[in-house]
């Protein structure tokens, strides 16, 4: 479970990545023909990256821990021009390790999207720079 606290336009190095989609059919001529989001409550499609974002395009999401000593974060991420997350296609679900056991909210993760020619990425930092996060695959 997470909480969504706001977006900001960085990345940092240092942070977990992972390549989400090489070569995705969502990039074309230079530009997504597909949004790129994450998967809410209910089966809601929230769009990350709109279509028609000139590639390279990015943008950071911060979340916050919503359960006391909660351990990781788990995203769902899919493309499609649909609301619904049942009508969208899957890209996979990620999951963000290593979060320090601290109480509710207290734990601040940075995940940055970002498409570009090689395809779709996924990046995550612990915002305090305390904690070494891994990023993975755990579901295609």
């Amino acid at each position: 479970m997470l909480l969504a606290l706001g977006c900001s336009a960085y990345a940092y190095a240092g942070s977990a990545s992972i390549l989400v989609e090489r070569g995705s059919p969502a990039i074309s001529q230079g530009a997504l023909i597909e949004a790129v989001g994450i998967g809410t409550i209910g089966g809601v499609l929230t769009v990350i990256l709109p279509k028609g974002c000139a590639i390279p395009c990015s943008k950071a999401e911060t979340f916050g821990t919503a359960a006391d000593g909660q351990s990781q974060i788990t995203i769902h991420l899919f493309r499609g021009d649909t609301p619904s997350t049942s009508a969208a296609h899957p890209l996979g679900s990620f999951r963000i390790t290593g979060l320090p056991s601290k109480p509710r909210g207290k734990v601040i993760v940075e995940v940055t999207f970002l498409a570009d020619a090689s395809g779709i990425h996924l990046s995550a930092r612990d915002t305090s720079g305390v904690s070494n996060l891994v990023l993975s695959r755990v579901a295609p």
